[in-house]
């Protein structure tokens, strides 16, 4: 009879942890929103932040948490040390994230960030680039053809020829749409200022 009570016993504690492990493993995980991202902190550094994942582009606004108007140190702060900075002419920087990121962000001393650039890796022309992993908000990704953008965003302002590129502009986003073999290869975004 002691024997059946411990082994009862151990049953029961078992069957509680199995329970418990169970329902831990059936919570599911919440994607990150754009604004949630993990920090991690290095030692004797400045902290890192990673994005959970790929930030969404929002036209004519910015990023993920990268918004026109953004110091040099904000970008960094969001998104951690680009591939590459870029010192271009008059203290203009080019932070280059499209190795890692497919991203890349211009910036003017007096405005701050003052261009956006999303890539494909199949972007005619650029080499070692990552292509952005996420979509618009209206769900338009990278690879997306001409009738799926204009399905999102409606007939562009102007269409426009350029070498390999087919590029529709939306005015009121600030917006390009850079085409290639009807397939979406860059979006470039630019600020009223």
């Amino acid at each position: 009879m002691a024997v059946n009570r411990y082994t009862n016993k151990t049953f029961l504690i078992l069957c509680a942890v199995t329970a418990l492990f169970t329902i831990a493993g059936c919570k599911k995980k919440q994607p990150a929103t754009d604004s949630e991202v993990s920090i991690e902190a290095i030692a004797g550094e400045d902290l890192v932040v990673e994005a959970s994942e790929a930030p969404v582009i929002e036209l004519g606004v910015g990023v993920g948490p990268v918004r026109f108007g953004m110091s040099k140190e904000e970008v960094i702060k969001h998104l951690g040390q680009p591939d590459k900075i870029d010192e271009l002419i008059q203290d203009v920087v080019r932070l280059d994230y499209i190795s890692s990121r497919g991203l890349n962000f211009g910036l003017n001393p007096t405005v701050g960030v003052n261009y956006i650039k999303c890539y494909s890796k199949e972007y005619p022309g650029e080499s070692n680039v990552t292509t952005f992993a996420e979509r618009t908000k209206k769900g338009v990704a990278m690879g997306a053809s001409h009738n799926q953008i204009v399905a999102a965003y409606g007939e562009p302002d102007r269409t426009d020829s350029k070498g390999p590129f087919t590029i529709l502009y939306y005015d009121n986003l600030r917006s390009e749409m850079i085409i290639t073999n009807d397939r979406l290869v860059g979006i470039k975004m630019v600020s009223m200022m």
